[in-house]
């Protein structure tokens, strides 16, 4: 890698928690967690709370994915111990995670004010992607209520920032979860329109049939 020969040790933990975040993507979470633990390592020699940190989230992140909900929370207190309120953008994230932990673990309660400071803080800070991702899992807590119609609120409220983030792959998510969502609610047409957007995306980016995930 070309940020190791170089010596740039936070340029290598960067490039390794793109290459994690893209496992996560590709729904591998076991690789996902050998390269962030890695790009965890690599961060720590840093010092520095601004480089650990985002390495922490997304360790915790793919932890989740896998089912590790003890490893994700040891890595999102770690976050939040590093990232106070005063820090803004950076409490957001590790609010995202205490509070997507909080979900995996089924308690709503626990979760609602996590993820609606995280969305606040996310927008508060122009940071798109997170505010997309909060947003996603605000409708996932939605949706474990048996909250339709809120969950569509919180798909919509999403589908701004990420569109302006240009974040297709998350847009596809939103899409595909409002798909299901009107579809329970009984409105075919709205269903049909947010399978349709699937499709324009996929064909945007030239994304072979085999690739598609089904709507």
């Amino acid at each position: 890698m070309h940020y190791q020969e170089s010596g740039d040790i936070v340029g290598s933990q960067q490039a390794l928690r793109f290459i994690g975040q893209a496992h996560l993507d590709r729904g591998d979470p076991e690789a996902a967690v050998q390269v962030l633990r890695e790009a965890a390592r690599m961060a720590r020699t840093q010092g520095s709370a601004r480089v650990l940190a985002p390495a922490l989230y997304w360790l915790g992140q793919a932890y989740l994915s896998g089912g590790d909900l003890a490893a994700a929370g040891a890595a999102f207190d770690e976050v939040r111990g590093m990232s106070p309120p005063e820090t803004g953008l950076a409490h957001a994230y590790a609010l995202h995670g205490l509070g997507e932990l909080a979900l995996a673990r089924g308690d709503a309660g626990a979760a609602r004010p996590l993820l609606e400071e995280a969305e606040e803080l996310a927008r508060d800070g122009a940071d798109a992607g997170l505010e997309g991702r909060v947003g996603l899992s605000i409708a996932t807590l939605e949706e474990s209520l048996g909250r339709d119609a809120e969950r569509v609120g919180a798909l919509r409220r999403a589908l701004v920032p990420i569109r302006s983030f240009g974040a297709a792959k998350l847009e596809i998510r939103v899409e595909t979860a409002l798909s299901d969502a009107y579809r329970k609610l009984g409105d075919q047409a709205a269903a049909k329109a947010a399978r349709n957007r699937i499709t324009e995306l996929y064909d945007r980016g030239n994304v072979p049939p085999e690739d598609r995930r089904p709507a």
